[in-house]
């Protein structure tokens, strides 16, 4: 159940909470990409896994007490992704979630998960793909209705995404220029 992520600068400890990914008890990550590191999280690509490694960080001591209710960011974010998916709206799969256990030397993250790398599947980011003069304007015309049609069904389901914007939506584009 106990996971230890070694990163360069620092290493942790975590409860995994579901999934069975990472098969050894210790996992070193520093030899994969870094997509983002930036001060809510660190997202690295865990290339032979096709996954991708989001670890969330704590942007206030609040969210160490927080985690006692299962409502810090990092259930925040897991419970979303679930929410949504029930809703309709095609989020990325979360194969396995952990908890940082207790603050110690070196603790930044209050918890991980993994989720498969929709890059791997042809997925493209949206927001370089509708600004690119890759796509029609009938193409990006569809491409809004359903981006529309998805937030429509969002908040009919009372979600709130705090982090909406076109590089956080996928696409795929198909050999002909068209979104499928």
């Amino acid at each position: 159940k106990f996971i230890k992520i070694n990163l360069p600068y620092c290493q942790q400890l975590y409860y995994r909470q579901r999934g069975k990914v990472f098969t050894q008890r210790e996992v070193n990550v520093d030899q994969y990409p870094v997509l983002k590191d930036y001060v809510p999280s660190l997202v690295i690509r865990l290339t032979d896994q096709q996954l991708i490694l989001k670890l969330v960080r704590a942007r206030h001591w609040v969210e160490y007490v927080k985690m006692l209710w299962r409502h810090s960011r990092i259930s925040k974010e897991i419970n979303g992704n679930e929410l949504m998916r029930r809703s309709g709206v095609a989020v990325p799969t979360i194969v396995e979630t952990g908890l940082g256990l207790f603050p110690a030397k070196n603790y930044q993250f209050i918890g991980y998960y993994l989720m498969e790398d929709l890059s791997v599947k042809g997925l493209h980011n949206s927001r370089d793909m509708f600004l690119s003069d890759a796509l029609s304007s009938d193409v990006r015309l569809f491409f809004l209705r359903n981006v529309v049609r998805d937030v429509q069904n969002m908040f009919a389901n009372r979600i709130v995404f705090n982090d909406f914007k076109l590089e956080n939506i996928k696409i795929e584009v198909n050999t002909n220029g068209n979104i499928t």
